[in-house]
């Protein structure tokens, strides 16, 4: 069989969608309309930033686009959650390497530099030996390796390496928690959401 003579004639069906996130950066209907001219799909509304106001002038802006150009955009409202963050470092940061050691604790010890803390307060709780713990927006993972039975820190392994920082976000992928997953603000931002479509 002759390859060179076969000729694709269906037409391919796209799978991959452009996302885009609306900020300060991007927030101008000329801007946005830019986007979509560049191949935008979906814009994603943050709701850990901005107010309900501001957001709203966003979708419209969206929508006269979406209209103007005779093409569907869609909008993605991105609800923040409980949030998680590491609590203060030295300002330079901290190294973490393949094998080291660190540990969650409840409070600060400024005797190791390898004590880490959280903005979540249950954290220590919710950790079971196992469990991943990831920082620096998932580049650096640890796993869990002893639970202090005075229920005052846990022990883990570096296994992704890398420099973590104050206030970076902490994700803990397969673990129960044991806050919500919507807030009292997720509601209001979810109820907003739903009533501007």
């Amino acid at each position: 069989m002759d390859l060179h003579h076969l000729r694709y004639t269906e037409t391919p069906l796209v799978k991959t969608k452009i996302i885009a996130t609306v900020g300060p950066a991007c927030a101008s209907e000329e801007q946005l309309e830019e986007l979509v001219v560049a191949g935008v799909d979906v814009f994603r509304l943050n709701f850990a930033h901005g107010t309900h106001g501001w957001l709203a002038k966003r979708v419209s802006s969206i929508r006269s686009i979406a209209r103007r150009l005779e093409r569907p955009i869609a909008i993605l409202g991105d609800l923040s959650g409980p949030k998680m963050r590491l609590g203060s470092l030295p300002p330079d940061g901290l190294q973490l390497n393949v094998g080291d050691h660190c540990r969650f604790a409840r409070r600060a010890d400024a005797r190791d530099a390898g004590t880490l803390t959280s903005t979540y307060d249950r954290l220590i709780d919710d950790l079971r030996v196992g469990d991943r713990v990831l920082m620096a927006d998932g580049t650096v993972s640890v796993r869990v390796i002893k639970v202090d039975d005075r229920g005052g820190s846990v022990l883990c392994e570096v296994e992704q390496p890398g420099q973590i920082r104050s206030r970076q976000g902490i994700n803990l992928p397969g673990v129960s928690l044991s806050t919500p997953g919507l807030t009292a603000k997720d509601h209001k931002d979810l109820k907003w959401a739903l009533a501007n479509g």
